[in-house]
């Protein structure tokens, strides 16, 4: 009997394979959304500083 079923095997790898690439991008989204935090953190502090010194 012959069937069309892929090898369950085979089917977790590429599940894994799916995982560890959702997982990168998911860090490289983290990481983004971090590094536009910090520039925006930064941008006040220095307008902050900027007024201090200025205002």
């Amino acid at each position: 009997m012959s069937s069309n079923k892929r090898d369950p095997v085979a089917h977790m790898s590429d599940l894994q394979e799916l995982e560890q690439r959702l997982d990168l991008k998911l860090e490289k989204l983290k990481n983004e959304i971090l590094r536009w935090m910090l520039a925006q953190t930064l941008t006040l502090i220095g307008a902050m500083a900027a007024f201090k010194l200025f205002g």
